[in-house]
C-alpha cells in the first residue's frame, strides 16, 4: 500500500516557503507593537521547529532591528542582548540590513556592561584609528543610549538602511560628562567617509540614512565626509549644522546621493547651503521643509537648487507660515531645469504673492505671466501648498475652486504640454488632497 504523500508546509520548495514568510513579515506595521510582537513570535516559533525552517526564517528574523524608547519593552537592554548574540554568533551579523533608533530625550540608563565585553568589541580591526574610540568606551561604561546604538552598528557590515532620531543635549549641563556631548553614530559615519578609515566595515553597504537631531547643536557639525559613503543614495538631515568651508571634506560633484531631505530647514544652514548642494554629482530629488517664515531665505535656497538644475527631477519646498504674508524674493526661474517633472511649493513661493492678492483679474494675468516665465515645459505634476487658518476649511474650499478655474485655461495650451496633474493642498494634509486638473 502506497504511503500518503506529505502535503504539509515542509512539502513546499524553499521558494514558496520564502514567499509565504515574506508575506507574514511584510504585513508588520512599524507602529503596532502587538502585531509586531505576534508576527516576530510566529517567525521565532517557526525557526525552532526544524533546521530547514530555521534556515529559511533566519533572514527575516534578523533583517531589521528597531528601538523606540517610547514603546514598552524598548530600552538599551534590548540593544545589548543583540550585541551579545552577534558577538557569540558572528555569522548573523550580515543578516541585519536595517536599524532604527528613536530617543524622545537624551537618556542615560546605565546597563551593567563589563569592560572586558567592551574591550572585545573595540579591539576590532580599524577601530584603533577612530578619534572617538576612547570617549565611546567611557560612554558605554556610563550607559549612554547613543553609545549603545553605536556599539551595535559597528557589528553590522551589511547595513543598508539606518534611521536615528536623537535630541541629545543642546548645551552642556553642568553635571554632564564629556561623553554626553557626542552623537557616536554620527561620529562613526563621519569617520567612515574619510579615506583613512578603511579597516573596519565603514558602512560601505549603507544606501538610506536619516539623522534627525531635534535642535541644532554646536557639537554636531557635518563635515561632508559621510556624503562620500560609496553606496549612499538617500539622505535625510534634520536640525544639523554644517562645518566651515576650510573643513569641508566632500569635493564638488563627488557625492553619489540622489535623494535629499532636509527636515526643519534652519537659517543656520543658509550660509553654506550652496556648499552642501555642490557636493552632489546628480541630485535627483530634493525635499526642504521649514516651520517658520524668515525674510530673505529664498535667495540662498534658490542659489543652492540652481547648482543641481542639470539633474533635479523633483523639488518639494514647503514653509509653514502665516498665509497672509508675502515673499520678498521671486521664485527661481526653473526653465533651465531640463529634467524637472514634479514641483511642490507654497502658494506665495510659486506666485510671489498671497492668494488674497490673486483675487482680481490683473493679478491673475500677472500670475499667468509669472508661471510661463518660471516653470519648465517638462513639468508633469505641480502641487501648491497653503496653511488653512480656519477650522471649517472654507478658505481652502474657495481657494481650490479658484485654482480649478485658473488652471483650466492651460488644458489646451502648449505652454505646459506634459502637465498631467495640479493639486492645491493643505500643508499638513497633502495626502488627502485632490487634483484640480
Amino acid at each position: 500500500m502506497q504511503e500518503p504523500q506529505n502535503t504539509g508546509l515542509l512539502s513546499l520548495p524553499d521558494e514558496l516557503l520564502i514567499s509565504i514568510i515574506s508575506y507574514v513579515a511584510d504585513r508588520v506595521p512599524d507602529t503596532d507593537d502587538t502585531v509586531h510582537a505576534s508576527t516576530t513570535g510566529l517567525l521565532a516559533i517557526l525557526s525552532r521547529t526544524c533546521r530547514r525552517l530555521h534556515r529559511v526564517t533566519r533572514d527575516f528574523l534578523y533583517h531589521s532591528f528597531t528601538v523606540d524608547m517610547q514603546r514598552p519593552g524598548h530600552n538599551d537592554t534590548k540593544i545589548h542582548r543583540l550585541v551579545d548574540t552577534l558577538a557569540q554568533r558572528p555569522e548573523l551579523r550580515d543578516l541585519i540590513k536595517s536599524v532604527s533608533f528613536e530617543y524622545p530625550d537624551h537618556v542615560t540608563r546605565p546597563v551593567a556592561r563589563y569592560s572586558s565585553v567592551i574591550d572585545q568589541l573595540l579591539r576590532m580591526p580599524g577601530l584603533d584609528e577612530l578619534a572617538c574610540r576612547r570617549i565611546l568606551y567611557l560612554a558605554l561604561l556610563e550607559g549612554h543610549s547613543d553609545a549603545a546604538a553605536a556599539h551595535l552598528i559597528l557589528l553590522l557590515p551589511k547595513l543598508e538602511s539606518m534611521y536615528l532620531s536623537w535630541p541629545g543635549f543642546v548645551q552642556q549641563p553642568e553635571d554632564a560628562s564629556l561623553s554626553s556631548l557626542h552623537c557616536f553614530i554620527f561620529d562613526l559615519l563621519e569617520a567612515a567617509g574619510h579615506p583613512t578609515s578603511q579597516d573596519f566595515h565603514g558602512f560601505r553597504a549603507l544606501k538610506d540614512l536619516t539623522l534627525d537631531f531635534g535642535t541644532p547643536k554646536p557639537y554636531i557639525r557635518l563635515s561632508g565626509a559621510l556624503l562620500l559613503l560609496p553606496n549612499l543614495r538617500k539622505l535625510g538631515l534634520g536640525n544639523i549644522l554644517l562645518g566651515r568651508l576650510d573643513e569641508w571634506a566632500c569635493p564638488p560633484s563627488t557625492s553619489l546621493v540622489e535623494d535629499l531631505t532636509i527636515i526643519t530647514l534652519g537659517s543656520t544652514l543658509f550660509p553654506r547651503l550652496v556648499l552642501l548642494f555642490q557636493s552632489f554629482a546628480h541630485l535627483r530629488h530634493i525635499r526642504l521643509e521649514r516651520k517658520v517664515w524668515e525674510d530673505g531665505v529664498n535667495g540662498p535656497i534658490f542659489a543652492a537648487l540652481n547648482t543641481q538644475k542639470h539633474a533635479l527631477e523633483t523639488i518639494e519646498y514647503t514653509i509653514l507660515y502665516n498665509r497672509f504674508r508675502g515673499h520678498s524674493t521671486p521664485m527661481l526661474d526653473l526653465r533651465g531645469f531640463s529634467k524637472l517633472r514634479k514641483l511642490a511649493v507654497n502658494d506665495t513661493t510659486l506666485f510671489n504673492m498671497t492668494f488674497e492678492q490673486l483675487s482680481n483679474e490683473q493679478d491673475k494675468r500677472e500670475a499667468s505671466r509669472h508661471l510661463c516665465a518660471s516653470l519648465p515645459s517638462t513639468l508633469q505634476e505641480l502641487t501648491h501648498f497653503t496653511r488653512d487658518a480656519d477650522e471649517e476649511g472654507t478658505f481652502h474650499a474657495a481657494r481650490t475652486a479658484w485654482w480649478r478655474g485658473f488652471w483650466s485655461g492651460y488644458r489646451n495650451e502648449d505652454v505646459f504640454p506634459h502637465l498631467e496633474k495640479v493639486t492645491a493642498a493643505l500643508w499638513l494634509d497633502r495626502e488627502g488632497s485632490e487634483g484640480i486638473i
